[in-house]
This record gives C-alpha cells, sequence and structure tokens, in this order.
C-alpha cells in the first residue's frame, strides 16, 4: 500500500512539473525579426550577390537559436517595392521601423557593406521597434576573397549573441504591458493637451485672419480702386467732386492697410499656432525672425 501511494505521489509531482514546464514555455512570447536587403554602400556591382548572402546566413543563425520568429523575405521585398523604396533608403532606421510595423515585426535588422580595393567594411545595426531604440551595432572589417565569408560568419554570429543577449524571449504579460505603454505613446503624441488646444485656437483664429485680410486686401485692388480711379478722373475734370475723391481715397487706404494688417496677423497667429499644436518636446525653445521694409523687425521666441 505504502509503494502504491508513493507511486502515485511520484506520478504527481511528474505531473506538475511537467505542467509548469509547459507554462513556462507558453508564456514566453518569440521576437518577430525583420532583416531588411543589405545595402552595397559603393555599388561594386561584381558584390551585389553579397547582400541574399548576408541575410540569409543571419537568418540561419538566428533560427540555430530558436527562440525567434521571421518575416517572410518575398513578402518583406513586396512591401519595400509597395512603399516605393529602394535598397540605400533601407538604412535610414525610421523608414526600417515604418516597414517593419507594417509587417508586423518587433525586432529590424538593417545592414550595410562598403568595399575599398581589396577590403570589406560590414555594419548591422538592430532595432527594438517595442522601445525605438538601436539597441546592437555590429562592425566587421576585413580582406575579400577567400575570406570573406568567414567575416560574413563573423558578423552573423556577433549579431545573433548581441540579440540573445539583449532581445530574448519575453514573458507574455511583460511584452503586452510594452506594447500597451507604446500604444499609449501614440494616441498620446496627438492628444489634445493645454498647449495644443492653445495651438489649435491660434491656427484657427490665424486661418480666419489671413482669409478676412485676403479678401478686403483683393476687393481693395480689384474692385474698391476702380471706384478711386473713377471719382479721381472727374475731380481732374471739376473740382465740384473733390469731397467724392477724397472719401474714397481714404477709403482705399484704409482697406489697403486693414488687409495687410489682418493678413500679419494671422500669419503671426499661425506661426505662433503650428509648434504648439505639432512640437511634442518641452524644455526647446523655437525662435521666428519677421523682417519687413523701413527697419520693422518682429522677433518671436517660444519656449515649449
Amino acid at each position: 500500500m505504502k509503494k502504491i501511494i508513493f507511486i502515485f505521489l511520484m506520478v504527481l509531482s511528474i505531473l506538475k512539473i511537467f505542467s509548469l514546464s509547459n507554462n513556462n514555455e507558453n508564456s514566453l512570447i518569440k521576437r518577430k525579426i525583420l532583416i531588411l536587403p543589405f545595402y552595397n554602400k559603393n555599388n561594386i556591382i561584381d558584390y551585389d550577390y553579397l547582400s541574399d548572402i548576408l541575410m540569409e546566413t543571419l537568418r540561419a543563425e538566428l533560427i540555430e537559436t530558436n527562440k525567434y520568429t521571421f518575416t517572410n523575405f518575398s513578402l518583406t521585398n513586396y512591401k519595400i517595392k509597395e512603399l516605393g523604396y529602394n535598397r540605400e533608403d533601407l538604412v535610414n532606421s525610421e523608414i526600417a521601423k515604418k516597414i517593419a510595423l507594417q509587417l508586423g515585426a518587433d525586432i529590424v535588422i538593417t545592414g550595410q557593406y562598403i568595399i575599398l580595393e581589396d577590403r570589406i567594411m560590414i555594419l548591422i545595426h538592430t532595432i527594438d521597434i517595442l522601445t525605438g531604440e538601436l539597441i546592437a551595432l555590429t562592425k566587421i572589417e576585413g580582406k575579400t576573397g577567400v575570406e570573406i565569408f568567414n567575416i560574413i560568419n563573423k558578423a552573423s554570429n556577433d549579431v545573433t549573441n548581441k540579440i540573445l543577449d539583449k532581445l530574448p524571449m519575453l514573458e507574455r504579460k511583460e511584452y503586452e504591458k510594452i506594447k500597451e505603454e507604446k500604444d499609449t505613446d501614440k494616441k498620446n503624441k496627438f492628444a489634445l493637451i493645454p498647449r495644443k488646444k492653445v495651438g489649435i485656437g491660434l491656427i484657427s483664429s490665424g486661418s480666419t485672419l489671413l482669409l478676412a485680410g485676403g479678401i478686403i486686401f483683393a476687393y481693395d485692388l480689384a474692385g474698391y480702386s476702380n471706384i478711386l480711379r473713377t471719382n479721381r478722373n472727374n475731380y481732374i475734370e471739376s473740382e465740384d467732386y473733390y469731397q467724392d475723391y477724397y472719401q474714397s481715397y481714404y477709403t482705399f487706404i484704409s482697406l489697403f492697410a486693414s488687409g495687410i494688417s489682418l493678413m500679419g496677423t494671422g500669419v503671426v497667429l499661425l506661426t505662433i499656432g503650428l509648434p504648439l499644436l505639432l512640437y511634442n518636446k518641452k524644455t526647446e525653445k523655437i525662435s521666428f525672425l519677421i523682417e519687413a521694409n523701413n527697419n520693422i523687425t518682429l522677433s518671436i521666441n517660444i519656449k515649449l
């Protein structure tokens, strides 16, 4: 009887350990990696083939770790063509992030290589999409020829080790928390905080004044100027029309000045309002300098 109870307890313990192990494994999320085509920096056509070799070698090295998933190369190439980018664009971190987000990857790897006579330099950047930060940089140099494949292997191994160290699999809760924080940051980017509300108000007022001033200015030059011209001609022919000419002259000047003034005020309000609405960093200063004839200078300093 004791033996049966002992065996029963042992089976329960094994099942519990197995269950915990499975739960642990299931709770971990494999990060998805996008490897972008490598850029032949100085366009040595004889070495164009290295782009595919670098990608495949790096992918194979990372696959062996069994800790990551990957975007499909064909889908990646299709998306790059769809967005209208060339290989030179892919080393731009912002473009790389944009492509990664569209393909659902949370790690993106960009790379380029430079051939100078009998030497090659390989540069590889790894970006964590969840934080938007560059987390690893690999720079490998060596000779071309038969050694070139050893250099490629060395670069791939270096990238893999750095990714394993800095971007391991994440627990599901941690992964979801990071994604939630990132989504919240995106929503807050254009949130109507007080500063942005002021910006919207200034832009609205500035646009209205600019439009109103433009209408008055256009009417004055295209419409009322005809009345002024008629009264002037009448005055030249007969002084009896002096009063009409006098009034129309000052009306013309008033409309002209009002139009210019309203448009100028509108431009100033727009100049202040747009940075308040669009700029997101604090403790930054933005300066504007507006100059006009007759030694008129308007300087605006804004601290955000």
